[in-house]
């Protein structure tokens, strides 16, 4: 669901969407803040699960 919702966010200029490189950056972000500064136990290979959907997102676009 995080894709999904930064797939739709506005970019910097008007009328476009975030770019797929700010947001696989997002993601590997949002993984290692997640684990480093609020010590959650997310599952293994859930950024790759990111990507993946990231990927097809691309792909359909």
């Amino acid at each position: 669901m995080f894709v999904e919702w930064l797939w739709i966010q506005p970019g910097w200029k008007k009328g476009t969407f975030t770019a797929p490189s700010t947001i696989d950056r997002r993601i590997s972000g949002t993984v290692v803040s997640a684990r480093a500064e609020h010590r959650l136990k997310l599952e293994e290979g859930i950024a790759r699960l990111a990507r993946n959907r990231l990927k097809q997102l691309v792909k359909e676009m």
